[in-house]
């Protein structure tokens, strides 16, 4: 069975997708990936206080 990934890499203000998966607004780039079930963020430190 085929395993199914999502990769995003933008900014969440600017892309509705990535805004819609996470439910974060942040101007400046992070990654997005999704994998079956698990659900990863990787964002500069500036953006983890938010």
């Amino acid at each position: 069975m085929p395993t199914t990934a999502t990769l995003i890499i933008a900014a969440s203000e600017v892309d509705a997708n990535l805004y819609y998966a996470t439910k974060f607004l942040a101007p400046d780039p992070f990654i997005f990936i999704e994998i079956e079930n698990t659900t990863m963020l990787v964002m500069s430190d500036l953006e983890v206080d938010r």
